[in-house]
């Protein structure tokens, strides 16, 4: 996510680095450095969520609570507390995933240049573009639904 997002930050930086500025080279050490830092911190926070999220499954799926007077059980996810929190995150995190795979099956939309970069027949290739215009339009369909 963070590279993408900071693409022209890291163009500016490189230049800066190019043109020996050595303000401008100091400041933008530490703006790489704090690049980095975000970086690290948006791994966490993902793993973290994906973590929370197999946690909210186990206990909705496994776990169950016994009324002391009743003995009758009940799932101890019926109790559970909302996670808005996770749930925002790991839906930003499923249409992320999603626009990626869209971005990077767009270029096997096109017949000819799925011959060219696999090398094969015209027969081929308009299998491999069929294949991929279903993939793209579940995808899309996909999109629409998160």
């Amino acid at each position: 996510m963070t590279t993408n997002k900071y693409a022209t930050l890291h163009g500016t930086i490189a230049r800066a680095k190019r043109h020996d500025c050595q303000k401008v080279v100091m400041r933008v050490t530490l703006v790489e450095e704090l690049l980095d830092q975000l970086s690290n911190a948006e791994k966490q926070i993902a793993a973290l969520a994906s973590e929370n999220a197999g946690l909210k499954k186990y206990i909705c799926d496994e776990c169950y609570v016994e009324n002391i007077k009743t003995g009758a059980k009940k799932c101890a996810g019926l109790g559970m507390p909302d996670t808005p929190a996770t749930d925002a995150f790991l839906d930003e995190m499923r249409a992320h995933a999603i626009k990626s795979a869209l971005n990077a099956c767009s270029e096997c939309l096109d017949r000819d240049c799925i011959m060219e970069s696999n090398g094969i027949s015209y027969e081929d290739a308009a299998l491999r573009e069929a294949g991929a215009m279903a993939l793209h339009d579940a995808l899309l369909r996909q999109e629409r639904a998160v």
